[in-house]
């Protein structure tokens, strides 16, 4: 892909960083709403940039599908499908700096969360 001349790695690593936190405030904000948020993963970059008519040097960077489902998985998808494997939360969160435990380990509150039926 093409991109501008000012643009290198670091600058859109930077970006993806900053959009992450919004996508978690909107999947929490719509959880909350008995929303499901679809991430899609797998897309052409160049032809969603093109669908959506993006500026130059503009790319997508997640699609996210949003909506009323009829029930939420009891565990995350990717888990269910064996597709990825829950990681303990103190090998995700340090404290200070890079790979420092936390001086008193996180509690795992597990999946899912917010409102369960009854």
């Amino acid at each position: 892909m093409n991109k501008p001349e000012s643009t290198n790695s670091a600058a859109l690593a930077s970006a993806s960083d900053m959009a992450f936190p919004s996508d978690q405030n909107l999947w929490l904000a719509a959880r909350a709403e008995g929303l499901g948020v679809g991430w899609v993963s797998l897309f052409d970059p160049v032809a969603v940039a093109a669908l959506l008519n993006m500026p130059a040097g503009a790319e997508p960077i997640a699609l996210l599908c949003i909506g009323p489902v009829h029930a939420f998985y009891e565990e995350p998808m990717l888990q269910r499908e064996r597709w990825a494997k829950r990681c303990p939360l103190d090998d995700l969160i340090f404290e200070d700096t890079w790979g420092e435990p936390l001086a008193h380990p996180a509690v795992d509150v597990g999946f899912p969360l917010g409102p369960q039926p009854d």
